[in-house]
């Protein structure tokens, strides 16, 4: 009688780590996907690329990743890179019951210019 009331304890607990790490996993995609954009020479297929991989590795999907300015070239000189996910996307119950929809983050750091960039060697 008492293993049911046990595996939904369990399996509440569980969930409620799950939801509560999605803030924190968005954050280090968004830290991880700016780092690349501010690289010099990157693209923003890169760094759509390097940010939706660190959210697969953490097992979030369904992201929405902008990268602000759209083009990057060496005149640019501040990149944004944004990532919203939906959180009922992403979780089996408590994601719906908690009526937080969407975990935004943006991080804006400054893009390093070719003429900067140290050589290789």
């Amino acid at each position: 009688m008492l293993v049911p009331l046990v595996w939904c304890v369990f399996y509440l607990c569980f969930e409620n780590c799950r939801v509560s790490l999605i803030p924190k996993a968005v954050e280090s995609a968004v830290y991880s996907g700016c780092r690349t954009a501010a690289s010099a020479g990157s693209t923003t297929a890169q760094v759509r690329q390097q940010t939706e991989q660190q959210l697969l590795s953490l097992g979030i999907s369904k992201a929405t990743i902008k990268v602000i300015p759209a083009v990057l070239d060496d005149s640019v000189g501040e990149v944004t890179v944004r990532v919203e996910v939906p959180v009922a996307e992403n979780s089996f119950l408590l994601g719906h019951a908690e009526g937080c929809e969407h975990v935004v983050r943006e991080l804006t750091m400054n893009r390093q210019s070719a003429a900067t960039r140290l050589p290789n060697g």
